[in-house]
Formats: structure tokens, sequence, C-alpha cells
């Protein structure tokens, strides 16, 4: 997880540094707010070519402990909200881009299963040390199983 946050992290870098960036680092505000409640799952929807990919890397730049992102949002909404330093880099992140699942209409039988082995591999690359345990395993018991675990998913 920690060298695809790299990746997001140059591409939120880029967008940042455009000319025509408009600043949407609120989302990290509510975000912050509803987490650990029952509003934690939410879902970024914009009309196509609205900024949904970049929101996403916003967050993962945001949250992944896998990069350093404070220089980022400096002078940003999201640093102005109390919450800002508590959650900044502290989270284990998985984005996924829905999209690359389905590149036709032929996925569509295979789509689930490639989206659980595509976390449960990213899973295995940031926790080797627990290859046994999630090697061939449903995404369902994956999750289950990680909340037992002494090292936090």
């Amino acid at each position: 997880m920690a060298g695809r946050a790299q990746i997001y992290l140059a591409t939120y870098t880029e967008a940042v540094h455009s000319q025509i960036y408009v600043d949407k680092t609120g989302l990290i505000a509510y975000t912050n707010s509803v987490l650990n409640t029952a509003q934690k799952y939410i879902c970024v929807s914009r009309p196509r070519r609205f900024g949904k990919s970049m929101a996403a890397d916003m967050l993962v730049a945001y949250y992944s402990c896998g990069c350093d992102s404070r220089s980022l949002f400096r002078g940003r909404n999201a640093e102005k909200a109390h919450s800002f330093l508590s959650h900044l880099n502290h989270h284990q992140v998985i984005r996924l881009d829905i999209q690359r699942f389905l590149e036709t209409e032929d996925d569509l039988d295979t789509f689930i299963s490639e989206i659980e082995q595509g976390v449960i591999r990213e899973l295995l690359e940031t926790f080797p040390e627990y290859a046994g345990l999630l090697s061939g395993a449903r995404l369902k018991v994956v999750l289950s199983l990680t909340r037992r675990l002494p090292r936090n998913f």
C-alpha cells in the first residue's frame, strides 16, 4: 500500500501545482468527522470528468502512512480543520479504481472476484507476515480476520 501511495501522492502533487487546481480539501474535514461513526462509508460521486480520481488521490495522499504529504495541504481548507493533524498520514489506505476492473463487458463475470483478489494482493504486499493466513481466502474472511490480528490493517 505504501508503494502505491507514492504514485497517488505524485498524481495529487501534479494536480495541486496545476493552474486549474480547485481546493476540494474540505472533503478531508468531512471524512474525518465521520470516521468511526455509522456514516464512515462514503461515496465520492460526481459527473464524468469532475474530479473523482483527483479526490481519491487527495484522500490517499492525506491519510496514507505510506507518504509524507503535509506540505501539499499547507494553506488549504483541510489544514484549518481541528482534526487535520490527527489523521494526516496515519492510516493504511487501499484505493480502488473500479473502472480498471471493468475493461470490457466480458469482465462482468469476474468483476467481484478480481476486486477481492486485488485487495488481498495489496494486503499481502504490505503485510507479508500474514501470507499463509490470507492466501486463497475470500475478502470477507480476510477482513474479519484482520480485526483480530496484532498488527492493525
